[in-house]
């Protein structure tokens, strides 16, 4: 991925990848594009994992019950979301060799 190129060549090894929220998520190529970029360069990658079907669906239901205030946040993050999304991020990491 050339993106990733120029910070690890500037000296930037780390760089954090999300697989929720539309304007930052990674979709899945591009993972694991990036990873086997980075993970021969030494560099190391951070991920913000949640399933944003899952997040997506359960804000939905929030604002569906007019309930939006901040203590609804947490239930907006159920734990199966992070579970799936962190299974989409180790499984290309360990097909890149990415240390973990």
């Amino acid at each position: 991925m050339g993106a990733m190129q120029e910070p690890l060549q500037a000296g930037a090894p780390a760089s954090k990848t999300y697989t929720c929220s539309e304007d930052f998520r990674l979709e899945a190529e591009e993972m694991q594009t990036t990873m086997h970029t980075v993970a021969p360069a030494g560099g190391m990658m951070t991920g913000h994992c949640e399933d944003d079907d899952i997040i997506q669906s359960a804000q939905t239901q929030s604002i569906d019950a007019r309930r939006i205030d901040p203590s609804v946040h947490p239930v907006s993050r159920r734990p199966e979301a992070e579970l799936i999304a962190i299974g989409h991020v180790v499984r290309p990491a360990a097909s890149a060799a990415c240390r973990q």
